[in-house]
């Protein structure tokens, strides 16, 4: 198994802008037009959201305000109002309703959306690790049908990631996807691609064509969607590196990535990802609704739920860390593969720093088989020569229900994969 290096997620957007400075913030109980500030929700690069209610009409709502220093700048000014226009001529209920527009006093400009949870996909991820196959196709076929809206009404997104999808609550109490910041979507006129002097976008998830400024159309879209779908099956994104400049070069010259080789997905998401991250827009999907439909088709049957045991091996390191200490944790976690594997027990998730690997229990001796492997890995990893003092090794042991492919009997989820909901020993 290849494992997952833990670099640092540094999602810088091409687009940079101050955030708000204190003596701008709403205080609570001011006002945007009709809506009453009820409290700050965050303050990102381009505006600051609140959280607002419409004191008549006693209807919640999210007012984002744009920041002062933009709000002298027409072209910036001018991107606040095409987000607004847009959703509101796309207007699809997978993606967020923006619903009133106005100005401050001071001439900042607002405008007023619905209200939606408190966690976007990316945290989503980040607390969960990555998603099962199920859990991807409930949040991204309505995504997509959004997208695919969007595609049809002649604007392309740009900016596609999991931290622009968002999740509301309809009215029968279920969960709603919802796509996000049009702010630099492009409208195409005429069905031409567009092109921009200006690159705009995230690093993690730009197209080749986008990073090197030239024509692009809805397969940028896909590009992204391709990216989305490594990042949630796999909690990582296919290209990773410190500097934003290695990534790029990654986008345009490496081979993409097989999630796969980080997590239980089946061959046919294997090969869809792999299309969808194609370097030529002729090569990936012609369309979003083409996509969705080879999603549908490259979906696992109905898993098999077994019970099963687990352990994880988890190296403890400084942060930051020094490379001796990371060199130190990949070669012990290298070690506990090796053990675990000879064990009996089949490595489902490695990165640099931890390890998870399980085994179905067929007979109760399955359970004493685990914690005997566990304190063989224990040992090993107390014993490891040049150890570093820093870099602390544990060793934990869990069970619980798994979902197994039912033509492969490979893992591909359930609660035990979970490991963001363990009891903390």
């Amino acid at each position: 198994m290849t494992r997952a290096l833990d670099t640092a997620d540094r999602r810088t957007d091409v687009l940079a802008a101050p955030t708000a400075t204190a003596g701008e913030l709403l205080p609570p109980g001011s006002t945007a037009g009709s809506w009453r500030i009820v409290s700050l929700i965050a303050s990102g690069g381009c505006g600051t959201v609140y959280a607002a209610r419409h004191p008549v009409l006693d209807r919640p709502a999210a007012v984002k305000v744009l920041h002062a220093a933009l709000a002298a700048s027409p072209g910036m000014v001018d991107r606040f109002v095409r987000e607004a226009q847009a959703v509101n001529r796309i207007r699809h209920p997978n993606i967020i309703d923006i619903f009133d527009f106005g100005a401050l006093a001071d001439g900042r400009p607002f405008f007023v959306m619905e209200l939606l949870a408190p966690d976007d996909l990316e945290r989503r991820v980040a607390a969960s690790g990555r998603l099962v196959v199920a859990e991807v196709l409930a949040i991204l076929a309505p995504i997509c049908r959004a997208l695919d809206a969007a595609h049809r009404a002649g604007y392309i997104h740009r900016d596609l990631k999991a931290r622009n999808i968002g999740f509301a609550v309809g009215r029968d109490g279920a969960e709603v996807p919802k796509l996000l910041d049009f702010g630099i979507a492009k409208l195409l006129e005429d069905g031409h691609g567009a092109t921009g002097t200006i690159r705009v976008g995230t690093p993690h998830c730009m197209s080749p064509e986008q990073i090197r400024g030239e024509r692009i159309d809805a397969r940028t879209d896909i590009y992204a969607l391709g990216v989305l779908l490594h990042h949630l099956l796999t909690g990582r994104y296919p290209f990773e590196a410190d500097d934003p400049a290695e990534i790029e070069r990654l986008h345009l010259e490496a081979p993409p990535p097989a999630p796969s080789r980080l997590a239980p997905v089946p061959p046919a998401l294997d090969a869809l990802v792999t299309r969808a991250l194609a370097k030529t827009p002729a090569a990936r999907p012609a369309s979003v609704r083409e996509l969705l439909e080879l999603l549908a088709a490259a979906a696992p049957a109905a898993p098999v739920r077994r019970d099963a045991v687990a352990i994880r091996v988890v190296l403890d390191v400084p942060d930051p860390p020094a490379d001796d200490d990371l060199d130190d944790a990949a070669a012990s976690t290298d070690r506990a593969v090796a053990l675990l594997d000879g064990g009996g027990f089949t490595p489902v998730l490695v990165t640099q720093t931890s390890a998870l690997a399980a085994r179905v229990v067929a007979a109760p001796a399955d359970r004493d088989r685990a914690r005997a492997v566990a304190a063989a890995v224990e040992r090993a990893l107390a014993s490891r020569p040049r150890a570093r003092p820093d870099v602390v090794a544990r060793v934990v042991v869990h069970s619980g229900p798994v979902e197994l492919a039912e033509d492969t009997g490979a893992f591909v989820g359930g609660p035990l994969l979970e490991v963001h909901t363990w009891p903390r020993r």
